[in-house]
C-alpha cells in the first residue's frame, strides 16, 4: 500500500521529536497497514479504519516527545 522507507525505529522517534515529517511516513509505511486491518477489525468499516489509522498516527507524532524508551 506504502512505499517502503528506510528508518529504523530509533531513527523513527528520534524524527518524530524533531518534527521531521519523514518520520512520520516512515511510522506510516512500517505500521499502517496493519494498524488499519487492527482497526478494521474492531469498526468493521474501511473509511472509518483509515481515518482511525490516522488519528493514531497523529497521536503517535504527539506522544514521542514523551517516549522514554
Amino acid at each position: 500500500m506504502w512505499h517502503k522507507q528506510e528508518m529504523d525505529e530509533e531513527q523513527i522517534i528520534a524524527g518524530l521529536r524533531s518534527g521531521d515529517a519523514a518520520a512520520l511516513e516512515a511510522l506510516l509505511v512500517h505500521y499502517g497497514d496493519r494498524l488499519v486491518r487492527s482497526a478494521f477489525v474492531l469498526c468493521g468499516n474501511a473509511a472509518e479504519a483509515q481515518d482511525l489509522t490516522q488519528e493514531t498516527l497523529l497521536q503517535a507524532r504527539q506522544a514521542a516527545q514523551r517516549f522514554r524508551g
